[in-house]
């Protein structure tokens, strides 16, 4: 067989893997460019850090819906 018989599962799973991915991804820079030691002067200011945690966070829900519905509308 060439090709799969849900194809669209195969076009969505890409998506999916991204959107789990993406949280750590960005809690692990915003550490990052936190780190005194690390950056130095050239740290986030508490605004900058105020609106990066709060985009993660929205992010984060984001990705989690994309995964329930993806999950849940599956077998369907």
């Amino acid at each position: 067989m060439l090709f799969p018989k849900n194809l669209t599962a195969l076009i969505l799973l890409p998506n999916v893997v991204g959107a789990v991915l993406l949280p750590i991804i960005l809690v692990l820079m915003l550490r990052l460019v936190n780190n005194k030691r690390l950056m130095g002067e050239y740290t986030n200011s508490r605004t900058y850090n105020a609106i990066a945690w709060a985009t993660t966070v929205i992010l984060i829900s984001l990705s989690v819906i994309l995964l329930v519905t993806s999950i849940t509308t599956f077998g369907r």
